[in-house]
């Protein structure tokens, strides 16, 4: 296994990565896969449960750095680096244009059609930053053409699926959802590529890979000014 990690950042955004298979893709190998994605070791891990739920949570300095009933965390804290795991869901990189707001959602099927979506913006509004000024990148997940539900799992979709042929894409659910929280579709990037269809870069769950998951961690570059 190769020892290297997607960087998605562009200047003036946070450092933002997926990695490969490098580092093994468990939860246990979360320290080797931050430090093959260069991720500075005096940032601790915050990290969620991720059970498929709405629940997004915001971070404060201080607080614990694990949460037992969230699929997404947001935070000004620059101590931190979010980490989220993933096999075929979308890992949702956040933050604030300018600000020192940013975290993780881990997006599946379930969560998003449950709210978390939605209530990652309203966490971001709670915590005084308006959608305008959100930015949101799309991360490597299975595509439509590769992912397939029954009509009872996809209950409650706006645009991401069809029903004549069962496909369910992550990528048009999650900018139809975002778009009805008040995010324009040019706040919202996508890195491209599909879990299943690139396996020598990341995992898929469906394609067999088991519990091995990829990390996508975000965090601040150098001093960011916290929230108060």
């Amino acid at each position: 296994m190769d020892a290297h990690a997607d960087r998605w950042s562009a200047e003036g955004t946070p450092a933002m990565l997926t990695t490969r298979r490098a580092a093994g893709g468990r939860r246990e190998d979360l320290e080797r896969m931050l430090a093959v994605g260069g991720v500075p070791p005096s940032l601790r891990p915050l990290t969620c449960a991720q059970v498929h739920g709405p629940q997004v949570v915001f971070h404060r300095a201080g607080d614990s750095c694990r949460y037992p009933d969230a699929d997404g965390v947001l935070t000004a804290d620059p101590s931190v680096a979010v980490c989220v795991f993933t096999a075929d869901c979308v890992p949702l990189f956040v933050w604030e244009q300018e600000g020192p707001l940013f975290g993780l959602v881990h997006a599946g099927r379930r969560g998003v059609l449950l709210g978390v979506v939605e209530n990652t913006v309203s966490v971001a509004v709670r915590n005084g930053v308006e959608p305008y000024r959100l930015r949101f990148l799309i991360g490597p997940h299975i595509c439509g053409e590769c992912y397939t539900v029954d009509a009872g799992a996809a209950s409650g979709a706006l645009e991401g699926y069809e029903a004549a042929t069962g496909r369910f894409s992550l990528r048009k659910e999650l900018i139809a959802r975002l778009r009805t929280s008040g995010v324009r579709d040019e706040q919202v990037a996508c890195t491209g590529g599909c879990t299943v269809h690139d396996r020598s870069r990341w995992y898929s769950h469906r394609a067999g890979d088991g519990e091995n998951r990829n990390v996508s961690v975000i965090h601040q570059c150098g001093d960011a000014k916290r929230l108060p």
